[in-house]
């Protein structure tokens, strides 16, 4: 799943990249800030073409404003509270990992989500980078078998393959000076799931 535009999944054209604008503001914009905002690129015909026809199901509101048309989500309509929850999808993907975690993977000391997902940049291609780091002590059929079961448990929430390392407390203290790049990276961009914040 593209998890920085999870609507992508079952809107993956046009409809799915203007319903998420709209969707993340409560601001009447014309066709031309629609295209602006858009994550990618596509012509204003295209852009309006898709307004027009979302106005004609209901879903967008049209108000004429001088020469320019303004377009707003429909809140009230049948289907916008689906549509906000498949374009709000992703700000939950975390929360929803430390849940997996905290169930296949009882005792975990550290769980830290890195990697574009954790960056905001995840496509439809990326993986879920996790870093479970456990109690120095811990037998390794334990932690190897919990980390199986969270591989699977991110996979089937998101669609997207999850190998997520395994450290003990002190591989992880020692990771500044076994890998400093890692360390850094980890450092700069981490998302902490476990313990939680």
């Amino acid at each position: 799943m593209d998890l920085s535009h999870p609507i992508n999944a079952l809107s993956p054209g046009l409809t799915g990249a203007v319903l998420e604008v709209l969707c993340r503001t409560t601001r009447p914009l014309s066709g031309r800030a629609v295209q602006r905002l858009l994550p990618r690129s596509a012509s204003q015909a295209g852009v309006q073409k898709t307004l027009d026809r979302l106005a004609a199901e209901g879903l967008v509101t049209q108000t004429a404003a001088g020469r320019s048309i303004l377009n707003l989500l429909n809140r009230d309509h049948a289907l916008a509270s689906a549509v906000n929850e498949v374009v709000a999808v992703g700000d939950d993907i975390p929360a929803r990992i430390a849940e997996i975690v905290e169930t296949h993977a009882k005792g975990v000391s550290m769980a830290l989500l890195f990697g574009s997902v954790a960056r905001g940049e995840a496509g439809p291609g990326s993986d879920i980078d996790l870093l479970l780091i456990w109690p120095a002590g811990t037998e390794e059929p334990v932690l190897w078998a919990a980390a199986a079961e969270v591989a699977v448990g991110v996979t089937r929430l998101t669609g997207n393959p999850c190998t997520p390392l395994v450290y003990t407390d002190e591989d992880y203290a020692a990771l500044p000076e076994r890998a400093p790049g890692f360390a850094e990276s980890l450092a700069r961009e981490a998302v902490t799931l476990i313990p939680a914040a």
